[in-house]
């Protein structure tokens, strides 16, 4: 097992960085250790994709509380936020970065949802790329019409 030796000073008698168990909040570890072993790795990837998956979860209630909410009009930037943040977490969960721990699509269908939950899937994946991507943002709109060729 590679760990980090977490020598914290050269005064430090008691292995917790020269603070004393006075000084630490309760409940906190007197160590902290940090893991490099692939299952190490894996399962901070895997913790890491379901907080993603919390944030969606959250912003959906979100969503679904603001459009709820009797009062007149939502309010438009909460909408545009808590949506904009769902699709941007969820999408994050099958990226796989430096890792293999990435959701996928089988992921999405092994879920046993009815409907097309895939091509859901798919449109959420698209609707990222075009949040996170300022180039699909300049696509016209209907009533522009195609733009003309850039000549130079």
């Amino acid at each position: 097992m590679s760990v980090d030796d977490g020598a914290a000073g050269t005064n430090d008698t008691n292995g917790n960085g020269g603070v004393g168990d006075a000084g630490r909040a309760a409940g906190s570890p007197a160590a902290v250790r940090r893991l490099t072993t692939p299952e190490a790795l894996e399962l901070a990837d895997l913790a890491a994709r379901f907080d993603d998956l919390q944030t969606v979860l959250r912003c959906c209630e979100r969503l679904v509380s603001e459009l709820a909410a009797g009062g007149g009009d939502p309010d438009d930037l909460a909408l545009e936020t808590f949506w904009t943040t769902a699709v941007v977490s969820y999408a994050r969960c099958f990226s796989t970065g430096t890792t293999a721990t990435g959701l996928t699509a089988d992921d999405v269908t092994a879920t046993g949802l009815p409907g097309d939950v895939l091509d859901w899937h798919r449109v959420l994946l698209q609707l990222r790329d075009h949040y996170a991507d300022p180039a699909s943002a300049e696509e016209p709109s209907a009533d522009e019409g195609p733009r003309p060729p850039v000549v130079g």
